[in-house]
């Protein structure tokens, strides 16, 4: 199963968690709603102002706590949606078959390269099951460019972090520092297309 129809069937579902959870917010809403109508008219013709008013304020606070609770269960929605669309992504970019990954290695360096940063030559560190791959790819595209290929954590999942010699000047370009900066328009898509959120 491809990444795409893996993200859809996981869109999918959540759709239809997004929705049962609305209907019964609304069917439960209605419901107290109708019942504050219906002792509202009742109170308002056999009792006095001030049980009314308590009754009033009791309702709405059922209310109120009815959706504090919705506003919960989409919260805990929205946060296991993420979480399996952030490992999934995870689990295909350490699963890149290696011509893929020597591509995606080349553009990000490329990037890195181009970024204006850097004046003078550069450090490349890539995570260990990288290195090599890289190593072909500054041997091919960039060997006036890269002084030195290191290693970094492997938490990065890949890519690339470029330096210039001295250490001042930094490009992370890694797979996780992408995925990061890309989690708020995550976010604004699974908004906007499943729970209907302007942001």
């Amino acid at each position: 199963m491809s990444l795409e129809e893996l993200r859809k069937r996981i869109l999918e579902e959540a759709q239809k968690d997004a929705e049962k959870i609305l209907r019964e917010a609304k069917e439960e809403a209605e419901r107290i709603v109708a019942e504050a109508r219906e002792e509202y008219y009742r109170k308002l013709r056999n009792a006095r102002r001030k049980a009314l008013q308590e009754f009033i304020e009791k309702k709405n606070a059922e209310y109120v706590s009815k959706l504090v609770e919705f506003n919960i269960e989409l919260l805990k929605l929205k946060n296991k949606m993420l979480n399996e669309i952030l490992a999934d992504v995870q689990r295909e970019l350490t699963e890149f078959p290696a011509s893929k990954r020597r591509e995606s290695l080349r553009i990000l360096l490329k990037e890195s390269l181009e970024s204006g940063v850097f004046t003078g030559n550069v450090i490349v560190k890539v995570v260990p099951k990288d290195s090599n791959i890289v190593r072909e790819v500054v041997q091919e595209y960039f060997k006036e460019a890269v002084t030195a290929i290191e290693l970094c954590e492997p938490e990065k999942l890949g890519g690339v972090i470029v330096e210039s010699i001295d250490r001042e000047h930094a490009v992370d370009n890694t797979y996780a520092t992408r995925l990061e900066k890309a989690m708020p328009e995550i976010m604004n898509i699974l908004n906007a297309k499943i729970f209907r959120v302007e942001g």
